[in-house]
């Protein structure tokens, strides 16, 4: 207690010549501290830990030298002082109450377990506890969607309570509440659907999903909200709802992948012929825009309509990568028709050039030998005279060369 009483006043600043000396102070504190909590009166204790822990908690924010120990010693203080409350069992609201005000006041300070205090507490004080962090979660305004988040003390401070007290305790709506302190990004929505879907709490996960959807029109993130939402409506019956989200996720991002979960979810309701229908009349309504064109090529292939997909492609254009799949497809039935698509790849992606190219390039001929050689009985000539050609055109393109030469070409 002698050493405490010399430090209850406050700690002077900590200079150069009187810095050992206030560090023996603060050891001589914490150990007497231990020895109170393990063989003293743990009423006493108890009170003797609080005091020690504050004064350590104010010794942090003076401190401007070497603090490297000062972390452990207020960790170990705080041990001290949970094993003199297991000892002692003090009142459960005044402890909870002490608990929480030391995080809340000292960010810096040292880490509360709750497990460590889980038996002083008892339901009671554990329940004083979650009332009091969540009254002080509360009061945090909450990061709206698109805004940078800023984390200030008194935010970081009242979320690493939150975090805590729902690893403990196991509560989701406590773990949903901090998240839901930040709304900042889609994900965030996400985690917290992701939350209560896990709890089984799937209504709730898709209103959260909902709200998600409102907040973040036209962010490409949308898409795993959609996703989320259009299982979470199955799970519950609501059929119709996912296949209008399905539906409004193919038109904002056409693609493959949206019409497949549009098929997914249109197989379950029996209702697949017309929406795949409606699918390619919207692609077809989008005029001559390539990517739209592409979208409806890769569908066709994916449909194994090879016809129809070339016949798109042949009309409205489609991307080279697109170009390249259709090709491959269809140099078995038709490679006379692919011949001339080869070549062109060959050329755009030589002049697009890049450190894949040589090996997409070497790729690209290869499929043009065979088309060559199915195309006609000289074909093999005819596609050796064209690669002799392209490499002395390319001939100061070493990495080109060298791709080549490597894969006997």
């Amino acid at each position: 207690m002698a050493a405490l009483r010399g430090l209850r006043g406050g700690l002077p600043p900590f200079d150069g010549e009187r810095e050992a000396e206030h560090w023996v102070r603060l050891r001589e504190v914490v150990r007497s501290l231990c020895e109170q909590a393990k063989v003293g009166r743990a009423d006493q204790a108890v009170d003797y830990a609080e005091q020690v822990v504050d004064v350590l908690c104010s010794a942090a924010q003076q401190v401007t030298g070497n603090a490297g120990e000062l972390p452990e010693l207020m960790q170990r203080a705080l041990a001290g002082h949970a094993l003199a409350c297991r000892r002692s069992r003090p009142d459960p609201h005044r402890l909870a109450g002490w608990l929480v005000r030391l995080q809340l006041n000292y960010p810096d300070g040292p880490e509360v377990v709750l497990s460590e205090y889980a038996e002083a507490l008892g339901p009671e004080g554990i329940a004083a506890y979650r009332r009091t962090a969540r009254r002080a979660c509360r009061e945090l305004p909450t990061v709206p969607f698109g805004r940078t988040p800023r984390y200030d003390r008194r935010r970081w401070a009242v979320i690493r309570l939150m975090e805590e007290l729902a690893r403990f305790t196991g509560d989701v709506d406590v773990e949903v509440q901090w998240l839901a302190t930040d709304l900042s990004t889609p994900w965030q929505y996400l985690r917290i659907a992701t939350v209560l879907e896990d709890a089984g709490r799937t209504a709730e996960a898709l209103a959260w999903v909902e709200r998600g959807l409102v907040a973040t029109q036209g962010s490409r993130a949308e898409v795993r909200l959609v996703d989320m939402a259009v299982d979470a409506c199955l799970r519950l019956g609501k059929t119709t709802r996912a296949l209008q989200l399905a539906r409004n996720a193919f038109r904002d991002w056409p693609g493959l992948d949206t019409y497949l979960k549009l098929r997914t979810v249109a197989d379950r309701a029996d209702r697949w012929p017309a929406q795949r229908e409606w699918a390619r009349r919207w692609l077809r309504a989008q005029g001559e825009d390539p990517g739209g064109s592409s979208v409806l090529v890769q569908i066709l292939l994916w449909d194994s309509e090879i016809d129809a997909a070339w016949a798109v492609a042949a009309e409205r254009g489609c991307s080279d990568r697109v170009w390249a799949s259709l090709a491959a497809e269809r140099v078995m039935q038709h490679p006379e028709q692919v011949l001339p698509v080869y070549r062109r790849l060959v050329r755009r992606r030589i002049a697009v050039g890049g450190p894949d190219h040589p090996t997409e390039v070497a790729e690209l001929l290869e499929s043009l030998g065979v088309a060559w050689e199915k195309a006609a009985d000289d074909g093999r000539a005819k596609f050796h005279r064209y690669l002799e050609e392209l490499k002395r055109e390319c001939s100061g393109n070493r990495a080109l060369l060298a791709e080549l030469a490597r894969r006997g070409m």
